[in-house]
């Protein structure tokens, strides 16, 4: 299939950026306060991250013996951690929220933040640790503009967005069902069998090393995208050796579709002995997105919905990587992140409590979880919304959050944690009432749907003949704008051999331009546009000495990526 081929190759592309340098160092750079950064991005290092808080700033980098007069001449002081050898990689590791580090395990860590150690493992550790029910994000290479350019925020995430409760979302939550999520859930968790590629198949684990496993847990989602019509790929890359699979798919906006709103979720489980239901964690997540896409993808949105379903992600958080790097040295504008990771546990009898983790340093971050919060609020859901300004980083949100793209993570109360987390006891059953999953699920539909912009108030057509005011001759190429001033967004169209244009616009008030070189441009015209209805317009353009800066079409400069990325 010539898709995955292509994808294929790209995946190949991003495994061969630079990690960790053999031979190379790691080193602790503490960040005076008020420091220039610049100055930094100059210096040649590689570049893992920054660590800041109250108490600390530093950022974590590898770099020779010879390049360390380079960062002395800078002003930074310098903390060597360990070489970097090539038998072991370097992890981030948290510990459940009901556990702690063991003292000998701490007087290993090479770094801390607020709730993980930085350490140095062999790939064997590294599964050890994660079947003990520990989080694991591998330290990966960021790009060094990183630390010089603004977050990725386009300043759009609240303005306009909740005035008031929109009857259309509450038309999309009253679509989600307890049948329809516990259907999925079972689906995922093995219950009973699928189909998959024509033949019945049981999802006894997700477990990315169960290759013939996480492939058809893959193949489940791929053709659930493909029976709904939307644009759906698979993103390949390999980790370990085994070949790992991100599943995308897309409904293109139709006012703004280089705007992308991502929902997504891990899909892979843990533990590695079978059964491994993994109900919560993660095809509760996962389910969230497919709910989402199923009854969304009805609708018309201004902006792109893009559902993502990451693999390896317990393997240290690795495919969300690979999706936030490519997007990232695409120039995608990933106007936010939406991350649902366990959101199906509520003891019962206790408060309906949901998390919802932003990122400090990113004010955007911030932005989307208080839109979530009021959301729940506004919409009357069954939950208790609170926001973690400094979140976790043990969920697939920091790898974006690591790109400075908008992101956030929603997930049930850490503190009410599930007993039967990376267990085979975390299955559909031990969920017992489903009301909070429901409601879970219903809040990512919401958010999805209020950052897309439904076009709620349809569609309607505007056309008319362009002709010269001497002649009356129809006039061929005339650029037309017609610009929303209440939505923000420009159409362009021109006019054809006999003088005649036709646009399809969403219904509203509007303003139209003509243009064309060797004619006065005619002055903007205000235009309401009804639903469902065609306005003709014709206008008259006036010969005169006026050569207009704007040619039709458009051109577009070549994206150059960003340095670091391929």
């Amino acid at each position: 299939m010539r898709l995955r081929k292509v994808t294929f190759l790209v995946g190949i592309l991003l495994l061969m950026l630079p990690g960790p340098a053999r031979g190379a160092d790691l080193y602790r750079l503490d960040i005076p306060p008020g420091y220039d950064l610049g100055r930094m991005a100059e210096i040649p290092l590689q570049y893992f991250g920054r660590v800041k808080n109250a108490a600390v700033d530093f950022a974590l980098v590898s770099l020779t013996s010879r390049d360390r007069p380079s960062l002395a001449r800078a002003g930074l002081i310098l903390h060597k951690l360990a070489p970097i050898p090539a038998d072991k990689s370097l992890y981030w590791l948290y510990a459940p929220p009901n556990q702690s580090f063991p003292v000998s395990t701490l007087a290993q860590a090479l770094a801390r933040d607020e709730e993980g150690i930085l350490m140095q493992m062999a790939p064997d550790d590294a599964e050890r640790w994660s079947a003990e029910g520990f989080a694991l994000r591998l330290l990966q290479p960021l790009p060094p503009d990183i630390l010089t350019g603004p977050s990725r925020d386009p300043g759009r995430i609240r303005a306009g967005k909740l005035a008031e409760v929109s009857p259309l979302v509450q038309e999309m939550l009253d679509q989600v069902t307890e049948d329809w999520v516990a259907a999925r859930t079972g689906d995922l968790t093995g219950v009973w069998p699928v189909l998959i590629d024509e033949e019945p198949y049981t999802l006894s684990t997700r477990n990315s090393y169960r290759t013939e496993a996480i492939e058809k847990a893959g193949r489940y989602l791929f053709d659930f995208y493909q029976k709904l019509g939307l644009a759906v790929s698979l993103e390949e890359f390999v980790f370990r050796d085994t070949r790992q699979l991100n599943i995308v798919a897309e409904k293109k906006g139709s006012l703004f579709p280089e705007r992308i709103i991502a929902l997504t979720a891990h899909y892979d489980n843990n533990p590695y002995s079978m059964p491994a239901p993994g109900a919560d964690d993660n095809a509760s997540g996962t389910v969230g997105v497919l709910a989402a896409a199923e009854i969304l993808h009805r609708y018309d949105f201004g902006q792109t919905l893009r559902f993502v379903h990451f693999a390896a992600e317990e393997q240290g958080m690795v495919g969300s990587y690979h999706h936030a790097r490519k997007a990232y040295c695409r120039g995608e504008t990933l106007e936010a992140v939406v991350n649902l990771d366990m959101i199906a546990w509520n003891t019962p009898g206790s408060l309906p409590d949901m998390e919802i983790h932003g990122n400090s340093t990113i004010p955007s971050s911030l932005e989307l979880a208080a839109l979530l919060q009021d959301i729940v609020v506004q919409y009357g859901l069954g939950l208790i919304p609170v926001v973690v300004p400094n979140g976790t980083n043990r969920s697939d949100q920091a790898s974006f959050w690591g790109f400075r793209i908008p992101a956030l993570l929603a997930i049930e109360s850490l503190k009410d944690f599930n007993p039967n987390y990376h267990s085979a006891k975390d299955t559909l059953g031990n969920l017992g009432n489903l009301n909070y999953y429901l409601e879970m699920v219903k809040a990512g539909v919401a958010l999805a749907a209020v950052l897309s912009e439904p076009v709620e108030e349809g569609w309607g057509y505007v056309e008319g003949t362009v002709r010269e005011s001497s002649t009356e001759n129809p006039l061929p190429g005339v650029a037309i704008t017609i610009h929303n001033p209440s939505r923000g967004y420009t159409f362009a169209t021109s006019s054809d051999e006999e003088g005649r244009y036709w646009k399809r616009v969403a219904a509203g008030d509007h303003q139209l331009t003509f243009k064309r070189n060797g004619y006065e441009p005619r002055p903007s015209l205000a235009l309401n546009i009804p639903r469902n209805e065609t306005v003709v317009h014709d206008a008259v353009l006036l010969p005169g000495n006026f050569y207009s800066l704007v040619y039709f079409p458009l051109l577009t400069r070549e994206w150059i990526p960003p340095k670091g990325c391929p």
